[in-house]
């Protein structure tokens, strides 16, 4: 991120004064920028690059760095360094973060399942792989709930029958109904592990989600992983997306 973007993030930037401004930009040249050591130069042309007003003697500043106690920096031939704690404290505070988007590990269920089916329903797995990767058990329970939902209401459409799975205003059923009804349709010959774990998915993701003294935890997303697997196929070939 380059600083100007990374100011904009920083409500309070423009509160700060010459002193702050300065630490931050010492530990933007060193974090960002790759610097090993900080002159007065490099500091004016932080000040320049954001267009902002600067003091008439950046040297002060540094000296004061390193002349106070606790040091906030330290020099030597080459020119001044931030001490590691404050270094440290910056990078926790101000360090754009990334987060790659695709999961590494596919513990929930493997993405070649859903693949070229719907875009959704790739990226609703891959949201509940992501979260479960992360330990996020309660947010990986809702991204399963959504995903059998959502393919309940594609076999039903499938087969245009979606006017059995809405109510009197034309909406949707509740998952609770949804599985209900499935349930009840008997010429599909729905898997038998399929049958048992759609309730259990349901009660995992309500509680996740409406539950506010509930956490869900690992052993809670393994119990309903394994039938998830039989449920995806079964579904997804009752859908014809398989």
């Amino acid at each position: 991120m380059n600083l100007t973007d990374l100011v904009n993030n920083i409500a309070e930037f423009g509160e700060w004064n010459h002193a702050e401004k300065i630490t931050f930009f010492a530990w933007f040249l060193h974090s960002q920028r790759r610097l090993d050591r900080i002159n007065p130069v490099d500091i004016r042309n932080c000040y320049a690059e954001l267009h902002l007003e600067q003091p008439t003697n950046i040297g002060p500043y540094l000296v004061s760095m390193e002349s106070r106690k606790p040091k906030l920096a330290l020099k030597d031939s080459r020119g001044y360094y931030l001490v590691a704690q404050v270094r440290n404290d910056y990078e926790r505070r101000f360090a754009p973060t990334t987060v790659d988007s695709n999961p590494k590990t596919e513990q929930v269920l493997s993405h070649s399942v859903v693949e070229r089916t719907r875009g959704y329903l790739e990226i609703v797995i891959q949201q509940a792989n992501g979260s479960y990767e992360h330990n996020w058990f309660d947010s990986s329970s809702v991204m399963i709930r959504k995903f059998v939902e959502i393919m309940i209401i594609e076999v039903y459409e499938a087969h245009h029958k979606a006017s059995d799975i809405k109510d009197r205003n034309g909406d949707f059923f509740m998952l609770g109904d949804l599985v209900s009804t499935v349930l009840k349709e008997t010429s599909w010959n729905l898997q038998r592990e399929t049958k048992r774990v759609l309730p259990e998915i349901k009660s995992l993701g309500d509680r996740s989600a409406h539950n506010r003294r509930y956490i869900a935890k690992k052993a809670d997303v393994d119990r309903v992983i394994p039938g998830l697997r039989v449920l995806a196929d079964d579904l997804l070939h009752l859908a014809n997306l398989k």
